[in-house]
């Protein structure tokens, strides 16, 4: 009680309002002759009360009555047993069926009981997108036929213009006021018809004027004279539109051509004084906008009610009261301004505060009830949104952050690895490690008849036991890596408890969520990544992008390295056959030169042993350096090496004193070129050697052609084939299978650079 007894916990209103009485009563007590002044300053106050109780009464019941035929109408469209009939109206062409007309009479019974017989709506239309009425709905006793009707293109009418700009905006809904060309205003309610979240029409309801908004505009009068300064509201667009009871009419459109109709459509309220034609004082109305509504109400009253005559005679009579009565008021003011002042310095401050420190409130300021108390409430309350949204932008900051550090992360080992098989184990242990709200990470790649996705990689000691049984799932089947490899869509399971899709795995019993990620190359999936969670709805669509990130990366790594380790394996392929090659050559060679090696010697032998440290060079393919000899030298032996095949080596005895790295470094360069010399010189020799058998053969093929005679070609050419291959006998056969066969043989004797045959026939 005490404290409701002190002023400064009064509501604001209520402290003017005392404020205003003590002014009265001060007033009366100083002048009584200013008594009857006061009373009308009371009775304007009472009646701006009243002038200010009716807006807002007829504005929440106007506000109610468009809100229930919003809703009303919304309700309608959205219902599941009337939404497929008015598609099914939507979609007749041409001359309806027996089944459309039974469709079309189902669908407008059901919107007569709905909007019609509730008084809410004069007629309700379906219309299609292109502006084409494909139901209306009438009462029973209206005197119109829907034959009529259906079919009217209303593609420039009001309300369908009205339709396509709430589709444009994505409004489901909007009112909309106009005036027809016969001057004559309207309502109508556009509402969205929707089907799978696809605009295919709209249901258009002209309003009850009468029902909805003219019967809470009726005029009313003042409560003290009854009869006198008759108190009027109405309706009004920017347009122009008026919408009041016919009593009304004619006051309302004088007064909409100057009253505040733009500042209540812009959301703004308030009193107002203007003047109107045909009016001698002005009016003061209160205006305010209607909301979801491009409609603003004005309740107006004239100030005749507000002549001050008497106050002035008051005041003329006793001259010396308006410096007492100037006194007060200062004094109030003063008041006022002191404690609204005081409590904007405080509101200002917390506004201002930093949001890192902690806020410190004036608690009796915090606790007052008035509106200046009320916006301190607000600006504590947004000062602690604001903050808490700062640091939830922040987690969520460094959430992105560590996400795309791991992703750059997995990245920079991806492109640096080369064993798919190592690449794999670090990811998934990478995965682990940065996500905490990640317990197990494993990869599938699908096997090489596409069949199956074998598990290659998994962590923990369930991902072991899984490896060594050779884990795999089918491809295609019902399972989250099934699903996800046979479609190649992420499949995300966020509560295993509710999923038919997650398996339950007996070495991973604690996964509340799952998420398997494909692994694409283009069009072709190679595998799945998957991630599970002991927590429920865990995986957030941030995480999923950078994971999905993440399973492009490990896929093109995985293919990178497979290109990588089958590159790789052809250069080795192709070395090994350049050494085979390279070595029969040079078999080929010394074969063809009749020696086992070639060995050249230069400078002063010495006794020491270096045939062990020569073996070991053309082993290891590395030179290698021997000890110091007693005669104070280092042997070096250098492997002389050609496209990866080690030929023979060098061996060389430097006195110590000469011997060091730029000698080895020299060595090793000139072993290098010897090795291609030798190889050009082997080349050189084969070529001359084929040259010198395509010569060979070419004379014997024109010794040969020059005969005409069979044992003469014969002779010829074991002659010439004897004499080629320096041999002593050459045996040439010719017959078939069960012939006598005859045998010229020679034999070629050299004697002093002459060449003798001998000659002899054989039957056999």
């Amino acid at each position: 009680m005490l404290a409701a007894l002190n002023p400064r916990q009064w509501p604001y209103w209520l402290k003017l309002a005392a404020i205003l009485l003590a002014f009265v009563i001060v007033s009366r007590t100083l002048v009584i002759n200013a008594f009857e002044s006061a009373a009308e300053v009371e009775a304007e106050g009472r009646l701006r009360d009243f002038v200010y109780e009716t807006a807002l009464t007829r504005a929440a019941r106007i506000e109610g009555a468009v809100g229930n035929a919003l809703d009303t109408i919304g309700n309608a469209a959205s219902t599941a047993y009337l939404r497929p009939r008015l598609l099914r109206l939507l979609q007749i062409t041409g001359t309806p069926s027996s089944s459309d007309i039974v469709a079309r009479s189902e669908a407008t019974d059901l919107l007569r009981f709905r909007l019609i017989e509730n008084g809410l709506f004069e007629y309700v239309r379906v219309v299609s997108l292109d502006g084409v009425i494909a139901a209306s709905v009438h009462p029973l006793d209206a005197q119109v036929a829907e034959s009529e009707v259906v079919g009217v293109d209303v593609s420039r009418s009001q309300a369908f213009i009205g339709a396509i700009d709430a589709q444009t905006l994505g409004e489901p809904q909007r009112l909309i006021v106009y005036r027809t060309d016969d001057g004559v205003d309207q309502a109508e309610v556009i509402q969205m018809i929707e089907i799978d979240q696809e605009i295919v029409g709209f249901l258009i309801g002209r309003l009850n004027l009468q029902n909805t908004l003219l019967n809470n505009l009726t005029s009313v009068t003042d409560p003290e004279t009854e009869t006198q300064f008759s108190i009027i509201s109405y309706l009004a667009t920017r347009t122009g539109v008026v919408l009041t009871d016919p009593g009304s009419l004619q006051q309302a459109t004088e007064s909409v051509r100057s009253a505040p109709i733009n500042q209540a459509l812009a959301g703004q309220r308030g009193f107002a004084e203007y003047r109107i034609a045909g009016v001698a004082l002005p009016m003061v109305g209160y205006y305010l906008p209607i909301s979801n509504t491009a409609l603003a109400l004005i309740t107006e009253v004239s100030t005749a009610r507000f002549d001050t005559s008497v106050t002035r005679a008051a005041f003329g009579s006793a001259p010396w009261l308006i410096p007492i009565v100037a006194l007060i008021g200062v004094v109030m003011v003063y008041i006022v301004w002191r404690d609204g002042t005081t409590m904007l310095r405080e509101t200002r401050r917390v506004i201002s505060a930093d949001l890192d420190a902690p806020l410190e409130v004036n608690e009796r300021a915090l606790r007052r009830p008035d509106a200046f108390g009320a916006a301190l409430r607000e600006a504590v309350a947004v000062h602690q949104q604001t903050k808490d949204s700062m640091q939830a932008l922040n987690q969520r900051l460094q959430a992105s952050i560590r996400d795309i550090a791991a992703t750059q992360e997995v990245g920079r080992f991806a492109t640096t690895q080369r064993d798919q098989q190592r690449l794999m184990e670090e990811v998934v242990a990478l995965i682990i490690k940065v996500f905490p709200n990640i317990y197990h990470a494993q990869i599938f790649l699908n096997d090489e008849q596409g069949e199956n996705a074998v598990l290659r990689a998994s962590t923990g000691d369930a991902g072991r036991k899984l490896l060594e049984r050779g884990h795999r799932l089918g491809i295609g089947g019902t399972s989250v890596i099934g699903r996800t490899t046979g479609e190649g869509t992420i499949t995300a399971v966020l509560d295993t408890m509710a999923s038919e899709v997650h398996r339950v795995n007996e070495l991973l019993p604690n996964t509340r969520a799952e998420l398997a990620i494909p692994l694409r190359l283009g069009e072709r999936v190679i595998g799945a990544l998957d991630v599970q969670s002991t927590v429920a709805n865990s995986f957030t669509p941030d995480q999923i992008s950078t994971l999905q990130a993440m399973a492009d990366q490990i896929a093109v790594s995985l293919e990178n390295a497979r290109l990588y380790q089958e590159s790789v394996a052809a250069l080795n392929e192709i070395a090994r056959t350049n050494r085979d090659n390279t070595a029969a050559a040079w078999r080929e060679h010394l074969f063809s030169v009749r020696s086992r090696e070639l060995v050249a010697w230069a400078g002063t032998p010495t006794r020491t042993d270096t045939e062990t440290l020569r073996a070991q060079a053309i082993k290891t393919g590395v030179t290698q350096i021997g000890s110091i000899t007693s005669s104070r030298t280092v042997p070096l032996a250098v492997p002389i090496a050609l496209r990866g095949q080690v030929l023979g080596a060098v061996l060389w005895e430097l006195p110590i004193n000469e011997f060091g790295d730029d000698k080895v470094q020299l060595a090793e360069e000139l072993v290098g070129r010897l090795a291609v010399s030798l190889d050009n010189a082997r080349l050189f020799e084969e070529s001359q050697r084929a040259a010198e058998r395509e010569r060979v053969l070419n004379d014997i093929a024109a010794k040969i052609t020059a005969q005409s005679d069979v044992e003469a070609i014969l002779t010829t050419a074991v002659r010439e084939v004897g004499q080629a291959l320096q041999t002593r006998n050459v045996s040439l056969r010719l017959g078939v299978e069960g012939a006598r066969r005859r045998t010229r043989s020679n034999e070629i004797f050299k004697l002093g650079g002459a060449a003798y045959t001998n000659g002899a026939d054989s039957d056999e």
